[in-house]
């Protein structure tokens, strides 16, 4: 197997995904997200992903080159319409808008739909703690509607900067049921109503 530098490995995932179409920025901005998380050990979220993406570009699920907008503005709540964007550009799109506001206000709540896989979670509610800020971000993994029985499975991430810290990284907590791999798994043994199990980030495995 190749060993890859991290800054080779961003490089080559950037130059598929403009490959496909997408503007260098975007390229860029999801090949970061992407090696960053694979660095830090959230391998789920790495770049694994890279050709679920490239499939998704290829079915239309993504627009390589959509933008999100604000569709829906009540000064400290908004909603943002992903327009099929990569999720991570909706994403940072949605955090950068909310942290000003929270600034603003003095708090801040953004709805983001239309988005596609926005990558670890925790990288953009840590975008709010390194400016002062505490979030909380939720994911619906884009299955359940609002409101359904399954919400309680949806991925819950929360950052903040550490008071006292002088400056010191974000506490972050996070968490998601790996159910996906426990689907996969039954139907392969034939198993019916097991419930999948809590798992912490680092330990899933979408293969």
């Amino acid at each position: 197997m190749p060993t890859l530098r991290q800054a080779e490995l961003t490089r080559f995932v950037a130059q598929l995904f403009a490959a496909a179409d997408a503007p260098q920025d975007a390229a860029q901005l999801v090949a970061d997200s992407l090696v960053l998380s694979e660095m830090a050990g959230h391998s789920s979220h790495g770049i694994v992903r890279v050709r679920q993406y490239l499939e998704q570009i290829g079915r239309g699920d993504i627009d390589p080159q959509a933008q999100p907008e604000i569709v829906l503005d009540n000064g400290a709540v908004f909603n943002v319409d992903a327009r099929k964007s990569f999720g991570q550009v909706s994403a940072r799109f949605t955090m950068t808008e909310a942290i000003r506001r929270a600034k603003q206000y003095g708090i801040s709540a953004a709805d983001l739909f239309h988005s596609g896989h926005v990558g670890r979670l925790g990288e953009w509610v840590e975008m709010a703690a390194e400016r002062d800020a505490i979030a909380f971000g939720y994911c619906n993994r884009g299955g359940p509607s609002p409101g359904a029985r399954d919400a309680v499975r949806r991925p819950t991430a929360v950052a903040g900067h550490q008071s006292g810290g002088g400056g010191s990284p974000a506490r972050r907590t996070s968490a998601a049921r790996d159910r996906l791999r426990h689907q996969r798994r039954c139907r392969g043994q034939g198993a019916r109503g097991a419930q999948p199990r809590q798992v912490h980030p680092r330990r899933l495995d979408p293969r």
